[in-house]
């Protein structure tokens, strides 16, 4: 629904069946020369097989409540290439009193698909268009994490170095959206430190990281100033762990940073329909986040409640093209302020052969938005509640059963318009000393079915989502001389991967 001097409604109708195939190979080694130094190596490597997905568009336009436009659109999507390959490399050691944590990274990826589009329509003129998105990712990073013995308690220095160099570009031979080439680079340097120190009340950690970032973006092979930023920061953390009675707690307080993904950053203009685009935001500024946390553990309970406070927290966020309001365009914005108070209770007790853990949840948002016609208040708390059972009938015969409930509420610039409950069980039987094990189990046996409502400026989009998360499946599993992993390998920008 959007309120501009026209009032448009647009209803869609999606079916989107796809089929994907993908391949993941890992190999390394590791060396543990004596109790002082290990040394090892990783590699990783993740390919496509293929990828077939289409989609099925109805759409009906309204204006004022009149009959606008009538269409229906075949949307076919394609592999062409899509590999991952990965390394890691990382030494522990022990040296004069310092323990020392080396790891070097590097990620090297390429994803291509294209889309054909058949659009036929009552109202205006048919289309066929196409589109192709190629993107590589090359990244490299180091951490070194050193450690050491200093006045009672432990001091811990490091810095962490990560090297991005993205390109994207966003094929359009038509022209109905821009075809684009764009070059992003980001460099970064964060040294930190950290001191922890036993008190006679409990034991105290503090500690503070440094931010330096230079992020460039290119367009068309021209520097783009506006969309080029540099950051430089400070994130400090201090917690306190204190025994009350027989209470364990903990009260922690801290900064963090949330930079926005790459695909958030994307300067391209994807086609949904000749009505809807989708696109992302160079503009984006990085979120801060400032928390505050209590947990409490007593016998087999747990408790935690920790409130945050995001600025220029990224949320999706629709606008409508300028001079053509019946057009939307789907994107991120950064949002002054986002709150969110998080409240958990969790229950664990052994009962026989029964081990259930029972766990009650709530959300509680606080956001303001301005729209074109008023002001909205987002601060209805979401409730959950989740009781997960497991029943050992035999040493060799087991099963579980799961079930979570979560409430209406509201979440961002969201509303949760259905209440949704989720159930599955499974049973395990193993044989030759548990060397061979078989499952059956079940997955989401009532079908979910999600309903949203999200708010904009002048656009609100509500949505039904039945998703095929029903399914069977049955696991066999032997495993030949079964060991636990004693690769000591942690990995270097983790963070700069999940923005990738």
């Amino acid at each position: 629904d959007i309120k501009a001097d026209t009032i448009w409604q647009q209803r869609n109708d999606l079916k989107s069946p796809n089929r994907r195939g993908q391949l993941k190979a890992q190999a390394g080694l590791n060396y543990i020369f004596n109790d002082h130094h290990a040394l090892g190596f990783r590699i990783d490597a993740r390919k496509m097989l293929n990828f077939h997905g289409t989609t099925f568009t109805i759409s009906e336009i309204t204006a004022n409540g009149q009959p606008y436009e009538h269409s229906e659109l075949f949307n076919r999507d394609y592999l062409i290439n899509s590999c991952t390959h990965a390394a890691n490399l990382y030494y522990n050691g022990k040296v004069a009193g310092w323990t020392i944590d080396l790891n070097a990274d590097w990620q090297k990826g390429e994803e291509s698909y294209g889309s054909r589009y058949n659009e036929q329509s009552e109202s205006f003129e048919s289309r066929e268009l196409s589109s192709q998105n190629y993107i590589h990712n090359d990244l490299w990073a180091a951490k070194l994490v050193l450690e050491h013995e200093l006045f009672g308690g432990k001091l811990t220095v490091g810095a962490e170095y990560t090297h991005t160099d993205r390109k994207d570009d966003y094929i359009n031979p038509e022209g109905f959206v821009p075809t684009t080439y764009t070059v992003l680079k980001d460099r970064g340097i964060s040294p930190f430190v950290e001191y922890s120190i036993p008190l006679p009340f409990g034991q105290l950690q503090a500690g503070v990281r440094y931010e330096a970032i230079q992020f460039d973006y290119f367009s068309n092979g021209v520097h783009q100033q506006e969309q080029s930023r540099s950051f430089h920061n400070w994130f400090p953390s201090v917690s306190l762990a204190t025994q009350l009675g027989k209470v364990q707690a903990m009260l922690s307080a801290g900064v963090k940073t949330r930079r926005p993904t790459y695909h958030e950053l994307r300067g391209n203009v994807s086609y949904i329909n000749r009505f809807t685009l989708q696109t992302g935001n160079p503009y984006l500024r990085p979120s801060t986040l400032y928390d505050v946390a209590l947990q409490l553990q007593w016998k087999c309970w747990s408790f935690k409640v920790n409130y945050n406070d995001t600025r220029d927290a990224v949320l999706n966020f629709a606008t409508q093209k300028p001079g053509q309001e019946s057009v939307t365009i789907l994107g991120y914005q950064n949002f002054k302020s986002y709150k969110q108070l998080n409240v958990q209770l969790v229950a664990a007790p052994q009962i026989g052969k029964w081990r259930p853990q029972f766990g009650v949840v709530m959300l509680k948002p606080w956001l303001k938005l301005e729209t074109a016609s008023e002001t909205l208040h987002f601060n209805r708390p979401i409730f959950a509640v989740m009781c997960n059972n497991s029943f050992q009938f035999t040493p060799t015969f087991f099963g579980d059963c799961t079930l979570q409930f979560t409430s209406k509420g509201e979440q961002q610039n969201a509303r949760m318009d259905r209440a949704t409950c989720t159930v599955s069980a499974s049973l395990t039987k193993t044989f030759l000393k548990d060397r061979l094990s078989l499952k059956v189990g079940v997955s989401d046996i009532f079908r979910t079915r999600e309903s949203v409502v999200l708010f904009n400026h002048q656009m609100n989009i509500a949505q039904t989502n039945l998703y095929d998360s029903r399914h069977f499946d049955l696991t066999l599993r032997y495993s030949f001389n079964a060991t636990s992993n004693k690769y000591k390998g942690t990995g270097a920008g983790n963070a700069e991967k999940q923005r990738l």
